[in-house]
């Protein structure tokens, strides 16, 4: 009987597993003191790293383990946790962005304990992408435990762990601050809970100084005397750490080497002769080219002529671009009408336009091709009528 019910089983166990997880991330939150749920408390992080590797993928975990900055995990929540106040002077790559944020919330979710995280960064599209990355390597989706906000945009809710944001976005949760503390209403209660619930602001990208990041520092720091749960991290890979340590009374710096990504240089030259060479052209494919061209057929030649008179006849230029652009082939691209000798590219040339030339250029037309000029010149004259013919 145990045999016959073994699939229904494991199918159990797996649901259970599930929302065991699940269970374990809103206790966190929401600390219990109920003896009966004490069992579905997360020990350590170990919750996290391993939700990471079935979902996620190990090799997201390798990558990680590659950063400079894992080796200074321990340096980094010790620092947070001794300190209001620290600065993480990290390089390049050295994966501040992205990891910090995961080791306070790890941090704090191995003591049992909740934390709201908020990250500030100088642009929405970094705030917004920095939020997908930090989800997938924690095999989340956007919106549970990590959400943005940006202008006219947000993902998430109060209940999300880390929040990525621009400055713009905390600085008006915070002024709005200032005017539920001077003003006694309700409607502003909520906005003073928000910012309450804030246990860390991380300020990514210090050194991109304007003066809504001038004036959140100096808001942060008169706030951090009445809110001793608040903790600021202070990230930069350029800044002038001294200058910003005292600003803050002399706050611990952090300092991180960086990693540099391997970086293939081209010249316009190199790209060139790799787009004429046909041997080794890894070009070709990434563009769709075929090394041999097939031979064009004689309806087809007559479709191209057709389509060639009505872009430099008519400025009909659609039928032209779509066989240009679904054929990929040299010997469309550099063929001549029957006629007057035209290609594709000097018809483009001729009407302007200009991105048009530019891709059939990349796909390797032919620059040094002539037209038939004496019959060229008559089927431009016949294209005119009279009026147009005065002005020339």
């Amino acid at each position: 009987m145990a045999k016959k019910n073994r699939g229904g089983e494991q199918q159990n166990s797996k649901v259970t597993e599930s929302m065991r997880n699940r269970i374990a991330q809103l206790l966190t939150r929401f600390k219990s003191t109920d003896a009966k749920f004490t069992h579905l408390m997360p020990v350590s992080r170990t919750l996290s790293v391993l939700k990471c590797i079935n979902n996620a993928g190990k090799w997201i975990i390798k990558d990680k383990s590659k950063l400079p900055i894992t080796s200074y995990r321990d340096v980094i929540t010790s620092a947070v946790e001794s300190h209001q106040v620290i600065l993480i002077s990290g390089e390049t790559g050295c994966g501040k962005t992205t990891q910090v944020p995961q080791f306070i919330l790890d941090h704090m979710w191995g003591k049992g304990e909740a934390c709201k995280i908020v990250c500030t960064q100088p642009r929405r599209i970094s705030a917004a992408s920095v939020a997908e990355r930090i989800s997938k390597e924690r095999g989340e989706n956007v919106g549970e435990d990590i959400g943005y906000k940006i202008r006219l945009e947000f993902r998430g809710g109060r209940h999300s762990s880390i929040v990525l944001c621009t400055n713009g976005i905390l600085l008006r949760l915070l002024v709005s601050r200032g005017t539920g503390r001077s003003k006694a209403g309700d409607s502003n209660k909520e906005t003073k809970e928000d910012v309450n619930d804030i246990t860390h602001i991380i300020v990514d990208e210090i050194h991109e100084r304007d003066h809504h990041s001038d004036l959140m520092l100096a808001i942060i720091r008169d706030m951090l005397s009445s809110h001793p749960h608040l903790h600021l991290i202070l990230m930069s890979a350029t800044v002038d750490a001294e200058r910003f340590s005292h600003y803050f009374g002399g706050c611990p710096i952090i300092r991180v080497p960086g990693f540099t990504y391997p970086v293939k240089t081209f010249y316009l030259e190199d790209v060139l002769s790799i787009l004429k060479s046909v041997e080794n052209n890894h070009l070709n494919t990434a563009v769709g080219l075929q090394n041999e061209d097939p031979d064009l057929t004689q309806e087809f030649k007559l479709v191209l002529d057709e389509a060639i008179n009505l872009a430099w006849s008519n400025d009909e230029i659609d039928p032209l671009l779509e066989l240009a652009s679904s054929e990929r082939t040299r010997k469309v691209f550099n063929y001549q009408h029957s006629l007057t000798g035209l290609t594709p590219l000097m018809v483009f040339a001729g009407k302007g336009r200009t991105a048009d030339v530019c891709m059939l250029l990349s796909f390797g037309a032919d620059c040094q091709l002539r037209p038939m000029m004496e019959q060229l010149r008559w089927s431009w004259l016949n294209g005119k009528s009279s009026e147009k013919l005065l002005r020339y």
